[in-house]
């Protein structure tokens, strides 16, 4: 068994921190993202650090919001992460007051 299923099976709320670097790369849909979505539920509280918050594209902040808090985003009201930038990105173009919104 790999170590990150153990502590996703035993060890919920074991920890009292959990601390992830370079979040940019571990938001996605990828072994890495999941790794750490196991670790911030084992964990009462989630640190993560990143200095490459945005790259650019709302997708971006999409990934990483869900990531971080997936409840959060779910009251809102986004779907999945898997298919929720389209959704996100439309939410945010229409967030400014300069711009008028359909």
């Amino acid at each position: 068994m790999a170590p990150i299923e153990y502590i996703g099976r035993f060890m919920g709320g074991w920890f009292d921190f959990a601390i992830a670097d370079e979040l940019h790369q571990l938001a996605g849909d990828t072994a890495q993202g999941n790794g750490l979505g196991v670790l911030g539920r084992a964990a009462k509280r989630l640190i993560a650090l990143t200095g490459t918050l945005m790259g650019g594209y709302a997708d971006d902040l999409f990934n990483i919001f869900y990531r971080m808090e997936p409840h959060a985003m779910a009251d809102e009201g986004l779907p999945t992460a898997a298919r929720g930038g389209a959704t996100f990105r439309s939410s945010t173009a229409c967030s400014k007051p300069s711009r008028r919104c359909a």
